[in-house]
């Protein structure tokens, strides 16, 4: 039976799902396989929480692990091709997927605040975003470019306004317009998604026609998990999860 409560965005490419915290590996891995993911081929990846986690700001290769494995890499990111599925499991984190045509190949990252930071490297910055756009496009010319972007906590709920929390966005503010980064710079209302959304459009150069969201936050809709605004230690421990499949 299909989980009834998730967001499923489909086409004939590939499939993006995401369904909340109330479910097993193997409920989460039967629903990939009825979306199209090959049951050989389902890698289920641990994303790393802060930037000392194992697995921060890497692009591991996919491993499909045994049914009864739920952490089969410790990444940030992975990349996958036809009958291929990557199952991430987040607390509130953005997860985007970038999408190439011509290889048929698609890029999963997640995007917590520590991974969408950018990093100087001269007069370029760059973040988890950028270094998963490199890794799809390479040897490919003329990339045609379309991404997906999955619910995350919104801005409103992502307040960094505190003066211990402003130098985790000072990064934010010094490369990205404050309108693009922020509903409130006062209030530090850090918006994951519009960034996103800024860097494949200004950045990579993906039409924003082809870019598409869920429209979800996490903290304000019921049946998602949100760390930052759970108010028990079980939703604190509690993860959505996001399957994606090329097809």
């Amino acid at each position: 039976m299909a989980i009834a409560q998730s967001k499923i965005h489909h086409n004939s490419d590939y499939t993006v799902a995401l369904f909340g915290p109330d479910h097993s590996p193997q409920e989460i891995r039967t629903e990939a396989i009825s979306l199209g993911a090959d049951p050989e081929q389902i890698c289920f990846v641990k994303s790393a929480s802060d930037k000392n986690s194992p697995g921060f700001m890497e692009i591991h290769p996919p491993v499909f692990g045994p049914t009864n494995t739920v952490d089969h890499i410790k990444a940030d990111a992975t990349y996958i091709g036809p009958g291929q599925a990557a199952v991430f499991r987040t607390a509130g984190c953005l997860v985007g997927v970038e999408f190439e045509r011509r290889s048929h190949q698609a890029v999963v990252w997640h995007g917590g605040r520590a991974a969408m930071t950018p990093q100087r490297n001269g007069p370029v910055y760059f973040n988890i975003l950028n270094l998963c756009h490199e890794k799809l496009v390479l040897g490919i010319a003329e990339p045609e470019l379309e991404m997906y972007l999955t619910g995350c906590i919104g801005a409103d709920n992502f307040k960094h306004d505190h003066p211990e929390a402003r130098g985790l966005i000072s990064p934010f503010a010094s490369n990205f317009p404050i309108e693009v980064a922020f509903n409130s710079y006062k209030l530090g209302t850090l918006d994951l998604k519009r960034i996103a959304r800024f860097q494949a459009i200004e950045q990579i150069g993906i039409p924003e026609r082809n870019i598409k969201d869920d429209g979800l936050c996490t903290a304000s809709t019921s049946w998602l998990a949100d760390f930052r605004t759970a108010t028990t230690k079980e939703g604190k421990l509690a993860r959505n999860y996001i399957v994606v499949i090329v097809h």
